[in-house]
């Protein structure tokens, strides 16, 4: 069952329906901490209520329901991805007769290994 400002918030289309009903399944002193983030500026979706019904199960802390509402939690990290355009940019400007592919791709992850060793020798 929701708090009486949850409630509020739902009626409101604040909150969406569905995050209501996992939210609902929060302790009350645990709803009154979403309460008081969304009274901070932070906003409901759907995924930060499923990860939020989660964690009541488990550990909950202030500290870590701030961390879904904030989105730290909830976003995934994206793998970075292999875009064509920079080997067609770099193979038009630097492969030649004399200058293969391979060629091109040594000496660039040669400039990486050189430059992230000057990086981290600097902290």
């Amino acid at each position: 069952m929701l708090i009486d400002q949850l409630k509020a918030r739902l009626d409101e289309n604040e909150i969406p329906f569905m995050a209501g009903v996992d939210l609902s399944f929060l302790k009350g002193e645990q709803q009154e901490v979403i309460e008081s983030l969304l009274g901070e500026g932070y906003k409901m979706d759907l995924k930060k209520a499923a990860a939020l019904k989660t964690l009541a199960r488990g550990n909950f802390s202030p500290g870590k329901a701030e961390d879904i509402m904030s989105g730290k939690k909830t976003r995934k990290k994206r793998a970075p991805r292999f875009t064509a355009k920079f080997t067609k940019s770099i193979v038009n400007q630097y492969v030649t007769e004399d200058r293969t592919i391979k060629d091109v791709e040594a000496i660039i992850q040669k400039l990486l290994e050189e430059y992230f060793a000057r990086e981290d020798g600097e902290d």
